[in-house]
């Protein structure tokens, strides 16, 4: 006998109509939930772009922000979304603390804080966080590991330098 399997789109469909339910109704969380499994599902950038909705709805700045400069990047081109995705990134700027984190060479894998909540992207890349203090640090196959752990301000943007070495025992 054949075993039944829903398809990916589908599945995304299911995920999209509760979010829109869970954001209609003000719940932002579970719509962010939701839009997340959908992400994963049917990657596009309508999606990143709800998220930082939620996110910011949600006060989260530094996610919101994240989301919104994700979604800036993307080639959606619809003027409408990105002219509200760019006021969102102007509003939420003084929220936030960004951080430039860049190494030599570039490529190089960035956490934030717990590895467990995984990996931030590679170098270069600017951070959104929130105010406050975080370890920073960036790794790669045959670098040993380099790091700073520094008390952010939503100042002006901040930069932070990890130059990585060479491990002694080589490529790892």
């Amino acid at each position: 006998p054949s075993v039944a399997s829903a398809d990916a789109a589908a599945e995304a469909r299911f995920h999209v109509v509760l979010a829109r339910r869970h954001y209609a109704a003000r719940r932002f969380e579970d719509a962010a939930r939701e839009f997340m499994i959908e992400q994963r599902l049917a990657p596009n950038p309508n999606i990143v772009f709800n998220i930082g909705l939620c996110f910011q709805q949600l006060r989260r700045h530094a996610d919101a922000y994240m989301y919104f400069a994700e979604y800036l990047a993307s080639d959606d081109p619809d003027p409408e979304r990105r002219r509200t995705a760019e006021r969102a990134l102007a509003q939420l700027r003084p929220r936030v603390a960004l951080v430039d984190v860049r190494s030599t060479p570039p490529g190089l894998e960035v956490y934030v804080d717990r590895r467990e909540l995984g990996q931030y992207g590679v170098t270069p890349r600017v951070l959104a966080l929130s105010a406050g203090e975080h370890r920073i640090w960036i790794e790669g196959e045959g670098y040993r590991m380099a790091e700073t752990t520094s008390t952010w301000s939503s100042a002006p943007s901040s930069g932070s330098s990890c130059p990585p070495s060479r491990s002694s025992a080589g490529w790892w």
